[in-house]
């Protein structure tokens, strides 16, 4: 996939973060785990809004195979 757009940092370190991450932090702890990085100074989350967005498939036979 390629797009362009701009970004939303959900977790910026020197503000506020989104509002809803507090609502999504639980969410990617539960699937990465608690422990699996310093939640606080290691993950940075973004938010992509698209403004333009395409794909690329190199076997589109394979692809569309079975429709």
């Amino acid at each position: 996939m390629f797009a362009h757009g701009s970004v939303e940092i959900l977790n910026p370190s020197e503000r506020e973060p989104a509002e809803d991450w507090p609502r999504l932090l639980p969410y990617f702890k539960g699937f990465y785990g608690n422990d699996a990085f310093d939640w606080e100074n290691e993950v940075v989350y973004y938010r992509l809004r698209p403004h333009w967005m395409t794909v690329y498939a190199p076997d589109v036979e394979r692809l569309t195979a079975g429709r």
